[in-house]
């Protein structure tokens, strides 16, 4: 599942309010649908985009201003650069698309990373939507 996906079905989640039980089964039903056809799942996430722009860029401008909060001010940009690149040369050395992976999220409802280096970490792209911010190491 790609991160657009993940953050549509965060809409629909929270606007229906759905339970544990009820989140992870649609989980599930939205993963299966997605590997059946990603380019299927790909046109409906842009379709819902063009029709809920204002949504989305909010969401966009929440999540950046999170990383910017997060990031302090002694971070090495240089370091965090150098993940990012390493992320790139993954998928076009694999065809794999790989993403950036904050390793304690930066907003959970159990804790919060900073956005620097050593909690950086190159993570093929479907592994990353997996763990979405729910996991990280030595986890209560």
């Amino acid at each position: 599942m790609t991160p657009e996906q993940r953050e549509l079905n965060r809409f629909r989640n929270r606007a229906e309010n759905l339970s544990p039980e009820a989140l992870e089964k649609r989980r599930a039903r939205d993963r299966e649908r997605y590997h059946a056809d990603p380019e299927r799942a790909k046109r409906e996430w842009q379709a819902w985009v063009e029709s809920n722009r204002s949504q989305w860029n909010a969401t966009v401008a929440k999540d950046k201003a999170a990383k910017v909060q997060a990031t302090p001010e002694w971070a090495d940009r240089a370091a965090i650069e150098t993940v990012y690149a390493e992320a790139e040369r993954l998928t076009q050395e694999t065809g794999i698309p790989h993403h950036v992976d904050h390793i304690v999220p930066l907003r959970s409802k159990r804790v919060c990373g900073l956005h620097v280096a050593c909690n950086l970490r190159a993570i093929p792209a479907a592994e990353n939507c997996i763990k979405s911010n729910r996991h990280w190491p030595d986890m209560p």
